[in-house]
């Protein structure tokens, strides 16, 4: 009837693995036969929630929360991909626009993307990739899969890449691996390369195609057509190259303007 101190008592139970509601009772009794006893209860622990931050990209709904929002992200900003991702075909599309810095943390994004579609049809359709457009920098990524690509004859221009369609601008593919085959074998002017299909004054380094390049003109192993001051340094195509009417090259498909080459290999 009267404390004259205070004990802690600490028990240890069992982890909650299986996250289930769950209760026990701790029974006291005293010196004097006396007993007591207090129900302990634990509620059910909620279910962890995916992760959908967009800057930091661990599964495919962060991705897609990303997508949703990858034309707005200004070019100061950096998006990390934290895992390995594969996207299902039915669930892939080219993501339009990046201007930021994306950086795969050499992390590995697989898809597969086959379509007719033509640029009389969307002014887009005719970049296709991983990223449509890029005029950003997209480094330390690995991409794998197919596109194959099967417009119509003479319906449009088109720029393919494993990573990028159309690389812009200030644009920099950096430490990047490709092992996406492409193939586009109909009779419209295409640009295709194993990183990007076409290259508007941009800088191409320390990357690696392994991915074959089928198309009917103007194909490379690394980058499909260059306009402006391109840099390619210190890349290497492991891959076969074939176009079915003209312009392909092992590294550069066709040149429109001046290129620095350096250190750069073909196997």
């Amino acid at each position: 009837t009267k404390a004259t101190a205070t004990d802690a008592l600490v028990f240890d139970v069992a982890a909650n693995d299986k996250q289930e509601a769950r209760q026990g009772d701790i029974v006291f009794k005293s010196t004097s036969g006396k007993t007591g006893k207090v129900t302990v209860k634990q509620a059910a622990a909620e279910a962890p929630q995916p992760s959908t931050d967009p800057y930091n990209i661990k599964n495919l709904d962060a991705l897609a929360a990303f997508v949703a929002i990858a034309k707005t992200i200004t070019a100061d900003k950096t998006v990390n991909i934290l895992a390995d991702l594969e996207i299902p075909a039915a669930a892939f599309a080219p993501i339009d626009t990046v201007r930021c810095v994306i950086d795969g943390q050499n992390h590995k994004i697989t898809y597969t993307f086959e379509t007719a579609e033509s640029v009389k049809d969307a002014p887009v359709a005719g970049n296709i990739g991983l990223f449509r457009y890029a005029a950003g920098t997209i480094k330390n990524l690995n991409v794998s899969g197919s596109i194959k690509h099967s417009s119509e004859a003479g319906s449009g221009t088109y720029h393919i890449g494993g990573v990028v369609g159309y690389l812009d601008g200030t644009g920099v593919i950096e430490n990047c691996n490709n092992d996406v085959a492409l193939q586009a074998t109909t009779k419209c002017t295409h640009h295709i390369g194993g990183i990007a299909g076409y290259s508007n004054g941009d800088t191409v380094n320390g990357c690696t195609n392994n991915g074959n390049v089928v198309c009917f003109q103007k194909c490379g192993g690394i980058v499909g057509t260059t306009h402006g001051t391109v840099s390619l340094l210190n890349c290497i195509n492991n891959a076969d190259v074939m176009a079915n009417y003209n312009y392909a090259g092992g590294l550069i498909g066709y040149e429109e303007s001046d290129v620095t080459l350096e250190n750069c290999i073909v196997n």
